[in-house]
């Protein structure tokens, strides 16, 4: 990863979701770069293998407000700034549209959408006096769906449109750039614990034109492009990086 991290003062980023998966290839990547990397995570014993090396880790269930809102106080005490926030927690609750259950729906939206509004907000402030910048992940299915991922399809579209008009406000009111990465399937932890993993992944790889499913590194470069100076004329930009499928069209 490359980017702003040799000024004055050490850059930090935060990164949610900072156990596994996106969010963890995220964090090892800053952290490589020089950064100091905050990592939150729902999971104490994943965010363990990850900390060390400038990343420290904070136990936190992002759609739980308090927790979020103790969570910033605590990164700003152990690092004083906040440069770059990467919104990568996630879950997904595949379920028939019959079964979308109060709590299916509260963990969906409370997670995927909640919790990156709760983020956001949370450390706003900190990235207007650092003019940084935040990067959302949201997922091809907020835009081509399949059956039984409407909960998380719902969670992914808002986090796209919240991108949108958070970039707006904090570009009129700084120089805070907002970018939303959607991704195509990328082999992580939660894809590997899917029922059927394997067929699934045998199955799926056919809808990609590049000729496989993505992995974490192939999101993390742009992360990478958007965290650093380079992209500092983009913001509000939705980008696929899905190995072509969704100009293929499968699913």
């Amino acid at each position: 990863m490359t980017g702003d991290a040799t000024s004055n003062a050490r850059r930090v980023a935060v990164v949610t979701g900072g156990g596994s998966g996106i969010g963890r290839a995220s964090a090892l990547a800053f952290a490589k770069a020089g950064y100091a990397v905050a990592i939150l995570g729902r999971r104490a014993d994943a965010l363990a293998k990850v900390a060390g090396g400038g990343i420290k880790a904070f136990q936190c269930d992002v759609s739980n407000h308090a927790q979020v809102q103790k969570t910033a106080r605590a990164v700003i005490a152990a690092f004083g700034r906040v440069d770059v926030l990467l919104n990568a927690a996630g879950v997904f609750p595949r379920a028939a549209a019959e079964d979308a259950s109060p709590p299916l729906i509260s963990e969906a939206i409370g997670i995927n959408l909640i919790g990156t509004i709760h983020c956001c907000a949370a450390f706003v402030p900190q990235l207007l006096a650092t003019n940084g910048t935040i990067v959302n992940i949201s997922s091809r299915l907020a835009h081509q769906t399949s059956a039984g991922s409407s909960l998380y399809a719902a969670s992914k579209g808002g986090v796209e449109s919240y991108s949108k008009a958070l970039a707006v406000e904090l570009g009129q009111r700084g120089k805070v750039r907002v970018n939303v990465i959607c991704p195509g399937l990328v082999e992580t932890e939660m894809l590997r614990r899917m029922p059927n993993a394997e067929a699934l992944i045998a199955d799926r790889r056919k809808s990609y034109p590049i000729g496989r499913l993505g992995q974490p590194a192939d999101i993390v470069s742009v992360v990478s492009f958007l965290a650093s100076a380079e992209a500092g004329w983009l913001t509000g930009a939705v980008i696929a990086v899905d190995g072509g499928a969704s100009s293929f069209g499968g699913n």
